[in-house]
């Protein structure tokens, strides 16, 4: 069950979150209300240290076409952080129910890359954890991971072609996302922990199963 975009991003979006901004937690809260966003999925990104874990959100408005990944690093584990900045803007955001156990046909790019192109291009960047993007989807779910969150890099005010992938195991809630670049070229971003879909979605997901039919594909 995938919930789609409807429009596409206008960077003139009103009450439009400055990219890279930090805010106190209540006030990044009010701001993200304000601008018509919604939690979409959350969870607790692992870091190497063994303090509080950092909280991880990712959102998106009616339409989907804007939404955010913001995070901040809790004082205390199992109380929110004081603050939340903006690790991302995104556009073009599509959820899906990784309860179903599908991984959606319309998720996957048209072609996907060889083995060789994929270790090159990491060489040349300097980044491990990569992978092709659809060969991806297969492996994460013979794993138990399914298809979340996907949407599109918002980069100096303008849409591009490379987009955020967010995956969950509903056995265990963990998961991950991953960056992707327009070709397929995907990368590991955060490894993520006591995952969970906001209300919104939920609220989407019975709405929609209700109906008995499909959500939108864009």
């Amino acid at each position: 069950m995938i919930v789609a975009a409807a429009s596409a991003f206008s960077v003139s979006a009103a009450h439009a979150i400055e990219e890279r901004t930090c805010l106190p937690f209540n006030d990044m809260v009010a701001a993200l209300r304000a601008e018509g966003q919604h939690t979409i999925v959350q969870g607790d990104k692992v870091g190497l240290d063994k303090g509080p874990r950092a909280l991880v959100i990712y959102t998106g408005n009616d339409d989907g076409s804007r939404g955010y990944e913001v995070g901040g690093h809790r004082k205390v584990e199992g109380r929110m952080p004081p603050e939340l900045c903006v690790r991302a803007t995104l556009t073009n955001v599509r959820f899906h129910n990784a309860l179903e156990r599908t991984v959606p046909a319309s998720w996957r790019l048209p072609r996907s890359l060889t083995p060789e192109q994929v270790r090159a291009e990491a060489e040349r960047r300097g980044l491990a954890m990569t992978a092709d993007y659809n060969r991806s989807l297969d492996q994460g779910a013979r794993y138990g991971g399914y298809p979340v969150l996907k949407a599109n890099l918002v980069i100096g005010g303008k849409a591009t072609g490379a987009f955020l992938d967010v995956r969950m195991a509903p056995a265990d809630k963990t998961g991950a996302s991953a960056s992707v670049s327009p070709t397929g070229f995907s990368w590991q971003t955060d490894v993520l922990v006591n995952m969970g879909y906001g209300q919104f979605a939920l609220e989407r997901f019975k709405s929609l199963a209700g109906q008995g039919a499909p959500a939108p594909h864009q």
